[in-house]
């Protein structure tokens, strides 16, 4: 796994040197390049402060085409149903290079057994920001809280899974703040299990935010491609309250068509700069 970790981030960064002079990061069309732009000598970088035109880099557990500014961090836990916790740390290195760890952590809430999952990367590559609206993202994720990101193995220990994610979006504003409609894919790579095509998914979500303090979203998730698990879509229902930001708070309602029940999700964030 460590391998596999250290050759996805070698290839993405590559990909990032190669490709800086195609990114498209200006709202009017323009190129952003190396040497296109110096910084005065006296610049300094200022916290975070106004959160009025925040755009989600994930919608719940469905990744969007928009990464963490460079010098931004995020620090988050979800609870979810099963008793289950996901901690995850992000950090923006680039502009365009987003990278962090998750930990999903079964069973640590309330009873039954703990079940401690090895830590997975994550790293996101922002190839097109704002081209007229669209933007285009790669990463390397755990694909789901909860049931819906774990893979039961023959002797039923739950491995969360990891794997390749493609996602394109659209920014828009519905009330007046930054909305996203973000559509892509899955490709699972571990654990090797579950690296099968079939297991393939595709994925969607939306916003609609009203600023400043509240975004409604929905999300639906594992659209397998072979159209043969259709109980395995999993859609969910969020509103994220950011009442002090740039602190965060997301209440999800998820429902598994394959145990007909609606799972309660809670999850905490912290976004700063430095």
């Amino acid at each position: 796994m460590r391998r596999l970790i250290l050759t996805l981030v070698f290839c993405l960064f590559t990909l990032y040197v190669m490709a800086d002079d195609f990114v498209i990061d200006e709202p009017g069309g323009g190129t952003s390049s190396s040497s296109s732009y110096s910084p005065p000598q006296n610049e300094t970088r200022q916290p975070r402060t106004d959160f009025s035109g925040y755009r989600f880099h994930s919608i719940g557990s469905v990744p969007s085409p928009y990464g963490l500014p460079r010098g931004c961090f995020d620090f988050g836990f979800t609870f979810y149903d099963s008793g289950g916790v996901n901690a995850r740390f992000i950090v923006g290195i680039m502009d365009m290079i987003t990278i962090g760890i998750s930990e999903n952590l079964d069973g640590l809430i309330g009873q039954g057994k703990v079940n401690v999952n090895i830590p997975g990367a994550y790293v996101k590559l922002n190839i097109i920001r704002d081209l007229n609206n669209f933007n285009w993202a790669l990463g390397f994720d755990n694909f789901a809280y909860g049931k819906g990101g774990s893979y039961l193995s023959t002797n039923e220990i739950p491995s969360t899974i990891y794997g390749f994610y493609n996602v394109v979006g659209w920014g828009y504003s519905a009330l007046g703040g930054n909305d996203v409609f973000t559509l892509g894919f899955r490709i699972p790579l571990l654990p090797a299990e579950v690296r099968n095509f079939t297991n393939t998914s595709l994925i969607l979500g939306a916003t609609m935010a009203i600023p400043k303090y509240i975004t409604f979203a929905f999300t639906i998730e594992n659209i397998y491609i072979d159209f043969t698990r259709s109980d395995s879509i999993l859609p969910s229902f969020m509103a994220i309250l950011s009442l002090s930001p740039p602190f965060k708070i997301s209440l999800i309602l998820q429902y598994d068509f394959t145990i007909s029940q609606l799972n309660r999700i809670l999850s905490l964030s912290y976004e700063s700069c430095f």
